[in-house]
């Protein structure tokens, strides 16, 4: 052979063998490049994940919904995310907090929809508004019974969340309950109400927010009243456009409203078409209801919302707006009264127990002199048996035994908040021996 194709031989084999080499030599390289890169985008997701999951569960209140709605841009992984955070049962999701669970379904992800309806089936389970807000978003047609038994459940806005699903359903299915609503204790159930109908064409619903144009009441030193006729002014306004000066800032007897409402009523009446129906009484405007001696306001994210007025003559008035009237025994309140005054006195200067939370037992009593005595229990969704003051757990039990004969419903439903928020006022079942 000659020596430059020898050369030459040799030389190609050494390429050969060189670019055989090459990609396992470069593979591994690459491959860790590659990897480092994924590993990367990864952490930073997994970052990204962790922070706004703590912004939604512990930031600042205006801060939670900005982050919750964040994570719903994030895809699945955010949904993997939050299916692990929900854990085995609504005791466990319970520390997401409202504002998250307010968001899962919109992830459209089965698995948290069923985490979703299960919270919304426990009482234990705090932010059952949020989570019948969130079933509500997309509701699904096999849901109609779950969304059904939201409408009676014991929270207003358990019971306003349902509606807005029941809304979209056609005919006599989705009229029949919002009809019903319309008879509601509580008047955003029986707003809301109103407006679903009107949205279906029946005219006649716009009756009741022209109602409220004109309520004044309060409850001792809240002004329901006020707050009622900005709603429904709302709702009218979205309706007729202009008020014709109407100022729900003032009450209604102001001369600028008298003429405001008069106007209004006539413009309502040329809309309606039909029959008129009547209202029915925890709809309309009732007889102004005399300053009370004690009154008890009860809010729980669990047992839902109680106002009771013990008033002069014997009277204790339930709920608000146009409150249904339970008479009493004859000199009951006189009996209540120093109870009351007692129970303020021994607990000295404090007013204020707990910390500001979704529960709140707030008791009001009228002195002698006139002034009003008001004493806050406050707590989040945690259980405090002990937050009422043993001081005030004897009147607790007055008010209870004092209910009368028939009203066993009204005496379960005030000790079940009692408990909620404060703790049990005795071990008795809270209803009266007569």
């Amino acid at each position: 052979m000659q020596p430059g194709k020898t050369m030459r031989t040799a030389f190609v084999t050494v390429l050969a063998l060189v670019f055989a080499a090459w990609p396992w030599r470069l593979a591994p390289a690459h491959q860790e490049a590659s990897d480092g890169g994924v590993a990367t985008e990864q952490a930073e997701l997994e970052s990204k994940l962790d922070r706004f999951v703590d912004l939604a569960m512990n930031g600042a209140p205006a801060v939670r919904p900005q982050a919750a709605d964040r994570l719903t841009r994030m895809g699945a992984a955010a949904a993997e995310r939050l299916l692990a955070e929900c854990g085995e049962g609504p005791a466990d999701m319970a520390h997401l907090g409202t504002d998250l669970v307010e968001v899962l379904a919109r992830f459209d992800e089965p698995r948290l929809r069923a985490k979703l309806w299960e919270a919304a089936a426990d009482a234990d389970f705090p932010w059952r508004p949020a989570a019948a807000r969130s079933l509500a978003i997309t509701p699904l047609e096999r849901e109609r019974e779950g969304f059904l038994d939201l409408t009676q459940d014991r929270l207003a806005a358990v019971r306003v969340a349902a509606l807005s699903a029941v809304g979209t359903w056609e005919g006599d299915a989705g009229e029949r309950p919002l009809t019903e609503a319309l008879r509601d204790e509580d008047d955003r159930v029986r707003r809301a109400a109103a407006e679903q109908l009107y949205a279906r064409g029946a005219t006649w619903v716009l009756r009741y927010p022209l109602e409220e144009l004109s309520r004044a009441d309060h409850f001792f030193d809240i002004d329901t009243g006020r707050i009622a006729r900005f709603q429904a002014a709302r709702v009218l306004r979205g309706v007729l456009g202009d008020l014709d000066g109407y100022q729900p800032q003032l009450p209604p007897d102001d001369p600028t409203n008298l003429a405001a409402i008069a106007t209004i009523t006539e413009r309502v009446r040329a809309l309606i078409d039909g029959p008129a129906r009547e209202l029915p009484a925890v709809a309309r405007v009732g007889e102004p209801v005399p300053a009370g001696t004690i009154g008890l306001e009860l809010r729980s994210c669990r047992a839902g919302e109680l106002f009771l007025q013990w008033g002069p003559g014997d009277v204790l008035y339930v709920g608000l707006g146009n409150p249904r009237r339970v008479s009493l025994a004859d000199g009951h309140l006189d009996e209540l009264a120093p109870i009351a005054e007692a129970a303020a006195l021994q607990l000295g200067d404090a007013r204020v127990f707990g910390e500001p939370g979704c529960d709140l037992e707030c008791l009001r009593v009228t002195r002698a002199d006139g002034t009003v005595e008001t004493i806050y229990m406050r707590k989040g969704p945690e259980a405090r048996p002990d937050l009422r003051p043993a001081a005030l757990d004897g009147l607790m039990r007055a008010l209870l035994g004092g209910l009368p004969p028939g009203e066993e419903a009204l005496a379960r439903r005030l000790r079940d908040a009692l408990t909620a928020v404060g703790g049990p006022p005795d071990d008795s079942d809270g209803l009266s021996d007569d």
